[in-house]
């Protein structure tokens, strides 16, 4: 099983102008939408590889975490943590 650590949450804009663009991209084919600037992602680098997954946060950290399992990969400890707190973070501002 490979792990997946997380390199950064943060906007289309700034995924594609931090070298992240192909990824993004790919993923926006798969999912059949288009892309905008302000919509958030989630980078991971799978460790030992130069691979990167790219997901769309509006999917749920559920989700993400479901589609990397079916690619024999799994999001480690501190990763995960981080994207809850961020997500958190969203609800709490939301309230």
């Amino acid at each position: 099983m490979f792990i997946a650590s997380l390199i950064g949450i943060m906007t289309v804009k700034e995924a594609i102008d931090a070298g992240y663009e192909y990824f993004v991209r790919v993923r926006a084919m798969e999912e059949k939408r288009v892309l905008k600037d302000d919509d958030m992602v989630v980078v991971f680098n799978i460790v030992g590889t130069t691979s990167y997954q790219v997901f769309f946060l509006d999917k749920g950290l559920d989700e993400i975490k479901e589609r990397l399992k079916e690619v024999g990969v799994k999001i480690n400890y501190d990763s995960e943590k981080a994207i809850l707190r961020y997500l958190e973070g969203l609800e709490n501002e939301r309230r």
